[in-house]
This record gives structure tokens, sequence and C-alpha cells, in this order.
């Protein structure tokens, strides 16, 4: 009894060999080649794959008019992977609100500019609210509402792009998280510009105070935090 449970957890290796020699058999006796053996068992190619090409010879197909008909359905797979990213680019430029179609992007800024993504989620929450097109009176656009002169300094060509308009701003923010040391200062940075900050006091700017203030309060509903 204990060698049969010893054998049905461990079972040696020839008994793999042995499934592997029965899988090869009923593939040469279903009518595999050689190759295409290889090619299934190595992974290279699908079952499926490997059956629409029998399927093609037995249909009186050459070999070059497989691999033509082959890279044809290549071509077209392609085309319809494109033309599904530009309606799924389509379809975001006609929502208003897509807060969790972007969070991926969200999250590699984050990561690859050390913040937080409840606090950066909640920067673009408080900036444009998850609006790719939101453009304010002044001019700043896109879900971080970069400035025209901000977006060019972090390499921003599109500003409604939202992988370039996500990276711009996290990185732009990081720059001010880096420079000031905490996320009121960096944020009345963010709103008012650098050059608002002074002796490392929030400006007396009514707009930029209520802003940190937005930010801070949407980062701790993101955290699950109670406010204080």
């Amino acid at each position: 009894m204990v060698v049969l449970v010893l054998l049905f957890c461990f079972p040696p290796p020839c008994i793999f060999a042995t499934i592997s020699l029965i899988k090869i058999d009923k593939m040469i006796a279903a009518g595999y080649a050689e190759r295409e053996i290889k090619e299934i068992l190595s992974g290279e190619k699908t079952v499926a794959e490997i059956n629409w090409r029998l399927k093609m010879r037995a249909l009186g197909y050459s070999e070059q008019q497989i691999k033509e008909r082959e890279m044809k359905k290549q071509i077209i797979a392609v085309s319809v992977m494109k033309k599904a990213v530009k309606n799924l680019g389509q379809a975001l430029l006609e929502t208003q609100n897509y807060e969790g179609v972007i969070m991926p992007i969200i999250a590699e800024a984050c990561a690859q500019n050390g913040l937080a993504v409840s606090f950066f989620k909640a920067l673009i929450k408080a900036e444009s609210n998850f609006n790719l097109r939101a453009i304010s009176p002044k001019g700043a656009k896109g879900l971080t509402q970069l400035m025209p002169e901000t977006a060019s300094l972090m390499g921003v060509t599109d500003v409604f792009d939202p992988m370039q308009n996500i990276h711009g701003g996290a990185k732009y923010l990081a720059m001010q998280m880096r420079k000031f040391g905490s996320k009121d200062l960096a944020l009345a940075a963010y709103n008012a510009g650098p050059g608002a900050i002074k002796n490392r006091r929030i400006p007396h700017i009514e707009e930029t105070k209520n802003f940190i203030k937005r930010v801070l309060h949407y980062e701790r509903q993101y955290s699950f935090l109670k406010p204080p």
C-alpha cells in the first residue's frame, strides 16, 4: 500500500517517458510527421496550427502555398490587433471617466518614478477627474493637466495620449517630491509652479491650497484610510 502511495505521489521518470512515448505513438498513428511532432512537443506550434497545415496539404496545397497562407493569416491577425487598439483608443476618447482602464499605466508610471499609486491617482482625480480631454482655463491639458512648457520639459509630445500624459505627470510630480521633500510642498509646486514656493512655505493662493486639500482627501480615500 505504501509503495502504491509513493508511486502515485512521486512517479519515477520512466512513467513520464512512457506517457510521452504513448503521445508520440498516437501522433504518428494520426499522420503527424516527425518535424510536426517535435514542433508540438516543444510548444513551437499548437495542434490546431499543425492540423490546419495537414488540412491544407490534404486539399492539395504545396508547402510554399501553405507558408504564404500562414504569412497572410499573421498579417490579418496583426491588422485585427491594430484595429482593436485603435477602437480602444477611440472608446477612451469618447469616455469622460475611465479610471479603471488607465490603472495599469498609472501603476507603471508610479513604479518608475517612486510614487505611491494612491497619491498619484489622487492627483489625477483632483486635476481632471480622469478626463483625457480636460483643458483648464489656463491651458493645462489632459489627465495630469500639464501646461505646454511642462509637457515639453517632460518630453510629452501629445498631451492627450494617456500613456505620455500620465508618465509625464508622474515624472514631474516625482521631481517636485525630490526637490521639496513633502507632499504639501510638492503639490503646491505642481499646481502653482516651483517658483511659487518661497522659504519652503505653501504660497497664499486659494486655488493651490484647495488643490492640496482635494488631493490629500482623495489619497485617504484610495488608501482606505479615515480622515484624521
